[in-house]
């Protein structure tokens, strides 16, 4: 299902030349440490922490086409401080506007429901399915961001602030960073995707609880997720196939 909704949502964006934003929140704290280093063999190396602990929250917005947009905020995440945010990244992209989020409440809160009505279909919000983080390719800002944090020392809550911030402005001026985590969603789709497909032909679909005709239309739109969203008759096609098979019976040169 979830395969045949990004379809909707391409298509859409091609009509009405929307740019497509995924969007996540984060809380980066001061004594998150993570990644490598190295050290004396034998010996644990030791992280300088100034023992205090501070946080800063903050949004932000990725776009395949690599543009990257955020801002910090104070409390809680509201549906009011989304329907900011969102408005101010309508305003910089100056066209309509497609966002993808997670099912988090404030994404479908009130006041989302009411600006969207209020664009007249220029502010559409789409959900990811629940309990899948590893789809939004916005998650990898906060590794990243997370990462280069915990290299440094910081020993206030305003160095953390301009440390973080700086931060965040390095990674949105890499481009091809930002379009490397589109990449990262797609290859390990396509991993989890051909687990499947391999444990079907082995062991056969019943043994997973499906029919023989269940496995066919999970593997079918496998495939046909694989079709690049700017090849047109091969998605026509699947569309097709679909409607009439109930599954994309053509499934060569997809890989």
């Amino acid at each position: 299902p979830g395969l045949l909704e990004s379809c909707n949502v391409e298509d859409l964006a091609r009509r009405t030349g929307a740019v497509i934003f995924f969007v996540d929140e984060a809380s980066v704290r001061s004594d998150a440490h993570r990644g490598t280093t190295w050290g004396k063999l034998g010996q644990t190396p030791v992280v300088r922490d100034s023992g205090d602990r501070f946080s800063l929250r903050l949004i932000s917005a990725v776009s395949p086409r690599g543009d990257l947009k955020f801002a910090a905020f104070e409390g809680s995440m509201t549906g009011e401080k989304f329907v900011e945010f969102i408005q101010k990244l309508h305003q910089d992209v100056k066209r309509p506007l497609i966002v993808i989020a997670d099912n988090a409440t404030y994404h479908r809160s009130q006041p989302i429901t009411d600006y969207i009505a209020r664009s007249q279909g220029k502010v559409v919000v789409e959900h990811l399915p629940r309990y899948s983080p590893e789809l939004n390719p916005d998650e990898q800002v906060w590794n990243q961001a997370k990462l280069r944090l915990g290299r440094l020392f910081v020993s206030t809550k305003k160095e953390m602030k301009r440390a973080v911030l700086n931060i965040m402005r390095s990674i949105q001026h890499s481009i091809d960073l930002v379009q490397s985590f589109f990449d990262m969603i797609i290859e390990r789709r396509v991993f989890f995707q051909n687990y499947v497909i391999y444990h079907f032909d082995k062991y056969g679909p019943e043994k997973f609880g499906v029919t023989a005709k269940e496995a066919r239309k999970i593997t079918s739109s496998f495939y046909e997720s694989r079709i690049k969203w700017w090849n047109y008759p091969e998605r026509d096609m699947a569309k097709i196939n679909w409607d009439k098979y109930g599954a994309n019976i053509h499934q060569s040169n997809l890989d």
